[in-house]
């Protein structure tokens, strides 16, 4: 039964890829987590957020939650042979103005970024996430931007490009190159002063559940100052 098995799943993907022009896996959009907590319910009605903010003073890199759809069909009794694990998204970050194009080179913007995710066949969802803009790479933009934490409103735009690849029953599966926006921008987080704020202030955090540094749906973070970092959300002193 094996070989007849790697067989009619060879022939399945590629009557797909031939016939549609495109690849086993959709990615659709990029998920907005509920106000409530980081949680998701991988279900085709989510709010998504159709371009990202990212605060250049961020500590946590820039995590991308898209939402996964399944083109491959399945007869009942091969559900599981026909369920894609999905593995990992190569990332390529294209900056668009000149002053940042000497950023480059591997793990800064072109890396692999792993992760474990099934998405079942016959249109079906699932959400999952993954690191997209280390560290590393806000680090340069702040250099070449003389980003200090006193700056006024700085931004720039970078376009992640995305490939998600999986596994289909022993063979390699990916999705189509998705391409998604973020603006890295100083306006996001704000100094409400020194560190330790005062007892009793009340810190605005507006921002993603999942990490503050990311804009959700709408809001800022109040930030403190500690040297000339900023710390986000501000800590207030204990009474």
């Amino acid at each position: 039964m094996r070989p007849f098995i790697l067989i009619s799943l060879g022939l399945g993907l590629s009557a797909c890829t031939a016939a549609n022009g495109d690849e086993a896996i959709f990615i659709q959009h990029n998920i907005a987590p509920p106000a409530m907590g980081c949680s998701f319910s991988s279900m085709s009605n989510e709010p998504y957020i159709p371009h990202g903010r990212y605060a250049m003073w961020a500590s946590d890199p820039f995590f991308l939650y898209p939402q996964m759809v399944s083109k491959i069909t399945s007869m009942p009794a091969m559900i599981e042979q026909r369920t894609i694990q999905a593995r990992a998204a190569k990332i390529d970050i294209e900056t668009t103005e000149p002053a940042l194009s000497g950023i480059s080179g591997d793990g800064i913007t072109h890396f692999e970024s792993r992760f474990s995710s099934a998405i079942a066949p016959n249109g079906g969802v699932t959400d999952t996430f993954f690191e997209a803009i280390p560290l590393a790479f806000v680090e340069k933009v702040r250099a070449a931007k003389n980003v200090v934490a006193d700056s006024k409103r700085i931004e720039t735009e970078v376009i992640l490009h995305v490939r998600i690849t999986g596994d289909l029953d022993g063979n390699e599966v990916t999705s189509q190159e998705w391409q998604y926006p973020v603006t890295l921008t100083t306006d996001m987080t704000f100094s409400m002063g020194a560190c330790p704020l005062a007892v009793g202030t009340l810190v605005p955090v507006g921002a993603n559940p999942c990490d503050v540094f990311q804009e959700n749906l709408d809001g800022s973070v109040g930030c403190c100052t500690m040297g000339t970092e900023l710390v986000c959300p501000g800590t207030v002193a204990i009474p």
